[in-house]
This record gives C-alpha cells, structure tokens and sequence, in this order.
C-alpha cells in the first residue's frame, strides 16, 4: 500500500492496495494523544496530534495502520469509487466524461455523464458531488428554518476531507460535506437539522439535544445509521 500524493496543502493522498482506490485524509487534531485511524463511506481519515512532524512523512504513519484500514475498507467497498463507477447516494453509478465546452452532467439510461473541457476527472466527479449536495439540503434547509421559526441560512460545500456538516452562526451559513453523497440520500436530512440547531445551542449541551428531540424524536436512531457508515 503506497499512498500518493494530490495535495499537500490539504495533506490528502489515495491508498491503492489490490482494486481498493480509496482517498486518505490527514488531519491535525489538538485533542488527539495519539494517532486515530477512522472510515466514513471508503474514505480513510487520520487524527494527527497538533505536535506531529510532518518531516516523518506521512507515508511511515500510514503503514502503521496498513492492516486496520484495509480490513475496514474491505468492509466499505460499496462506497467505494472504481475506475467506471462512482459510489453516489449509496449506490455504485456507472460514468463516463464527454468533451465539451461547457460543464455539465446528467443521467441516461442509469449512466452518469459528465460534460465538460479536458481536464482533471477527480475534480469533475467532485463538482457534481457539491452540486447533488446543494441540490437535496436547499428544500430541507428552507423547510426547517421556516418551521424552526429563522431566517433561511445560506448553503455552501466543503471537500470531503473536512466535517461531515458545520454552522457558522457568525454568517448564518450551512456547509454541507461532499462525503454525504456517499450515504443514502435520506441522510442530509438528520444532518440538515443537526446543524440547524446549532442555530439555538452553539455546543452539543442537553438544551441542544431536547431541542434536536423536539423536531427529530428519533435522531439517535439516525445517529446510528451515521456510524454505520464509520469503522
């Protein structure tokens, strides 16, 4: 298993072990004592303590986990992408990229067909991952502002290598994960209203979780499909 590189601004590899081409994340956590290996939906995320070197390279810290994170991803290949098909909203959907001038995507006849100018197949994949996020949290976000009695919050995307979702009540503002698009849609949902909250309750203090039991009676349930998607 030889991680590779894509950015070292974002710390951000693949791991290729046999068919399995999964995205491996690193991040540098203050709270974290040691090295903590998680996987959301076929992607490998690494908790680094604030005081790690990055002059060991990253490549050594990886092996560490070389058998813990391929058991996990064996148990996740349905999330993950393949060279002809990429994992969207829970299922393995077939692609392929067409030049053009402008960019676009569409589905025919269950194929998903991304147009565009030549350019970085990754990248393409990714901007239809943040438009299909957009696409299903907007109806949410306006129905449970209006229902939680605020004013409508804007949405933004974040790459998937940062939180799943976050509030920032300073700017009134949604960001939503392309990593969510590897769940089962339904899933923005849980997420939609977790974030909203935040809106009453900055922290995950008991007033935030009576007031998440308010419009979402069952969210531990939903909470325990979300660390399905975790190992």
């Amino acid at each position: 298993m030889s991680p590779q590189t894509r950015s070292s601004r974002r710390r951000e590899y693949w791991l290729r072990e046999g068919d399995i081409n999964a995205r491996l994340h690193f991040r540098k956590s203050s709270g974290a004592k040691r090295v903590l290996a998680t996987i959301i939906c076929g992607e490998v995320w690494l908790s680094i303590p604030s005081k790690w070197s990055e002059s060991k390279g990253y490549a050594g810290l990886v092996g560490e986990f070389r058998a813990e994170v391929v058991k996990a991803l064996e148990r996740q290949r349905e999330y993950i992408d393949r060279d002809d098909a990429i994992c969207l909203w829970g299922n393995l959907v077939p692609y392929r990229i067409v030049a053009a001038p402008r960019k676009s995507y569409s589905f025919v006849d269950g194929v998903l067909v991304i147009s565009g100018p030549s350019g970085d197949a990754e990248k393409m994949i990714d901007e239809v991952r943040r438009k299909e996020v957009v696409a299903a949290a907007a109806p949410l976000v306006e129905k449970w502002a209006n229902i939680m009695g605020m004013r409508v919050p804007s949405i933004k995307t974040q790459g998937s290598f940062r939180a799943v979702a976050q509030y920032n009540r300073r700017d009134h503002v949604v960001k939503f994960s392309t990593i969510l698009t590897r769940m089962d849609r339904d899933m923005i949902e849980f997420f939609v209203l977790h974030e909203l909250c935040h809106y009453f309750h900055f922290n995950h203090s008991a007033a935030f979780y009576n007031t998440f039991a308010k419009y979402m009676p069952d969210h531990r349930e939903w909470r325990k499909r979300f660390i399905s998607y975790c190992k």
